[in-house]
């Protein structure tokens, strides 16, 4: 009901690391880990990812990464990575959303400036009426 109302969506998995992650000694109490590469891989790898033995399962996690992606494809809401794709969903945003501001491609262009107003009708001025009847007349 709200696709219309995101942007964009992006969805990560749970990367695991042995040390430098918040609360990764934790993690690595309760769970079984093992390098996510072989052993004569580990010197071409600069950041050594683990695997924890626990549920879900790495299959499992893809496979719902897969369904996530399918079903943002399916309602167009974008996940844009590329300049290209940023352009798209600046444009599919546009159509939705009258006060959108303009896109980036624009921005670096410099044919557009934000106008946060573009659809709202100006109000009247009202001259002050100055009545009283007590103490704090004006």
């Amino acid at each position: 009901e709200m696709k219309d109302d995101i942007y964009e969506a992006d969805c990560n998995r749970f990367e695991y690391y042995l040390s430098g992650q918040k609360n990764s000694d934790k993690w690595s109490e309760g769970y079984n880990h093992s390098s996510l590469y072989p052993d004569w891989a580990e010197d071409m790898v600069m950041i050594q990812t683990w695997t924890l033995d626990c549920r879900p399962s790495r299959e499992e996690v893809f496979q719902r990464l897969n369904r996530f992606s399918q079903h943002c494809r399916r309602l167009n809401i974008p996940n844009p990575y590329s300049k290209y794709d940023i352009y798209q969903a600046d444009q599919r945003w546009k159509k939705l959303h009258q006060n959108a501001v303009p896109s980036l491609v624009d921005f670096e262009s410099a044919s557009e400036t934000i106008t946060e107003c573009r659809d709202i009708r100006p109000s009247l001025a009202v001259e002050p009426v100055m009545e009283g009847d007590g103490d704090f007349d004006f």
